[in-house]
């Protein structure tokens, strides 16, 4: 494949990527679109978990050949530099370059490169080849065309999600507050509150007690557990 059916095969994938509805739809597209102009290139995701390590992604059905489940430190390897320094990191040869945490173990080159936009870094995706220096300028280039497009397709899902959810909660919340108003059973009422402090807050038991007596407004919430 030369490089304008290449420059051809990015601006397919990148189309492709904004009419995806998931994650997982965009990422699979991105593994195996890739897989058309470079077929000895494995993609592979990291995305931080809340401890702000770099976690390896894998998703229901991810065709991929064993996705180990890894976590690098931010600046440990190449996958660690990219997402330091916010910007590619590649190694050509991963047998004497130490900076290499390989994935594949048939690995010789390996790409990283930070999956950012307006700033905010999300996470790194990596290229992975078996050939020795297989990412020249223009494949970097190409890769890093297509890791932007990633970025803000991954950040514009992640934004609706969160709009979704605010969304749905607020529905909740008035269907919460209806069936308070309609009654005065008092013992209804707290077993309505504690049911939805319980699904609000993932809390597995939510009990709620009134001391008789007193400030009508010192309710206590407690025991959740």
């Amino acid at each position: 494949m030369d490089i304008d059916q290449k420059l051809i095969l990015i601006q397919q994938i990148t189309s492709s990527l904004e009419k995806s509805p998931t994650k997982k739809d965009v990422l699979d597209k991105v593994i195996h679109q890739i897989k058309t102009g470079w077929p000895d290139t494995l993609v592979y995701f990291f995305f931080f978990d809340k401890d702000r390590k770099l976690e390896s992604y894998s998703y229901d059905g991810d065709d991929r050949p064993g996705v180990p489940e890894i976590k690098v430190d931010v600046g440990d390897g190449a996958i660690g530099l990219a997402a330091l320094l916010r910007q590619p990191f590649y190694v050509s040869n991963a047998s004497i370059d130490t900076k290499a945490v390989v994935i594949n173990n048939s690995t010789s080159s390996q790409l990283a490169i930070p999956i950012q936009h307006k700033g905010i870094i999300i996470g790194v995706i990596v290229f992975e080849s078996p050939e020795l220096s297989a990412y020249d300028d223009q494949t970097q280039t190409l890769f890093g065309i297509i890791t932007s497009s990633l970025a803000i397709i991954l950040q514009n899902l992640e934004a609706e999600d969160r709009k979704n959810k605010a969304s749905n909660r607020s529905i909740t919340l008035a269907h919460f507050i209806q069936q308070i108003h309609s009654t005065n059973d008092i013992p209804t009422i707290l077993k309505i509150s504690a049911m939805e402090i319980a699904q609000a807050s993932g809390a597995l038991r939510v009990s709620i007690s009134i001391q008789p007596g007193g400030d009508p407004n010192n309710i206590q919430n407690g025991n959740n557990g």
